[in-house]
């Protein structure tokens, strides 16, 4: 007996969020490949008249001018936006899980959709997450990077101590600003990707303990799952008739 092909799973279409947040981890990542070719060029188009150290304080000023505040919160709305998306399909989870959502007919098929498209919002949330995070180490080291080029390029007898010190704070106030803002970032990117993980673990569990209390039961029609399962259409996967027939049998038997 040839078992029925499986059915091809339908992706989720992406939602405003996710494509706004995709779109701003793509700019980030030309801008982080721009910058250092930015900062190249300036090194080596650079003419006499600065030392060493000043020349590498102005490589490294002019490869991280845009490590600030101003872009660093662009980014973090980026990784909000996905913590949204997390949020709002976790929610989806529990309430097809549950059979509470007040939006929706109890049905079986009509669960199975919400589920499906949930977990692929989750997956393509834990994407973007791992996607934002060494972009997030970058801001973190081209902020740290423009500090260190204020002490760098600033210095020499033809400045004045106060012209150089308002360089140095500004630079540091700024890159404090810039951690505090990156530091949201990557709590949030991190809470994605344990969210995720933990609600496909979930998922497992529940998928095993239908499984097995169909097994105990000796059933393959009606399978006595907990409350809140999060995958009510496991049980019905494997519901298939019996080909022996038992009501043929029990005649035999007469």
């Amino acid at each position: 007996m040839t078992e029925p092909p499986v059915p091809a799973v339908r992706h989720a279409q992406w939602e405003l969020p996710e494509v706004v947040a995709a779109v701003i981890l793509l700019v980030f990542v030309v801008l982080t490949v721009t910058s250092v070719v930015v900062g190249v060029v300036a090194a080596v188009g650079q003419e006499g008249g600065l030392t060493s150290a000043q020349l590498v304080g102005y490589a490294m000023q002019s490869a991280t001018t845009w490590a600030n505040p101003a872009f660093a919160f662009v980014l973090l709305v980026g990784v909000g936006l996905v913590w949204w998306q997390v949020r709002i399909w976790s929610a989806e989870i529990e309430l097809a899980g549950s059979g509470d959502n007040p939006d929706v007919e109890p049905d079986d098929d009509t669960d199975s959709a919400i589920l499906v498209a949930a977990f692929d919002h989750l997956l393509r949330a834990k994407s973007l997450a791992t996607w934002a995070l060494p972009l997030l180490f970058v801001v973190l080291a081209a902020a740290l990077a423009n500090a260190l080029a204020s002490f760098l390029l600033y210095r020499g007898s033809g400045l004045g101590g106060g012209e150089v010190w308002s360089n140095h704070v500004s630079s540091i106030g700024l890159g404090l600003a810039t951690w505090v803002l990156v530091a949201a970032g990557l709590v949030a990117a991190l809470y994605i990707r344990t969210q995720v993980s933990y609600e496909f673990t979930m998922a497992e569990e529940a998928a095993g303990a239908v499984a097995d209390a169909t097994t105990s039961a000796g059933t393959t029609t009606h399978a006595t799952s907990a409350p809140g399962d999060i995958a009510p259409a496991t049980s019905r996967l494997s519901a298939e008739p019996d080909p022996a027939g038992t009501e043929g049998s029990g005649a035999e038997g007469g």
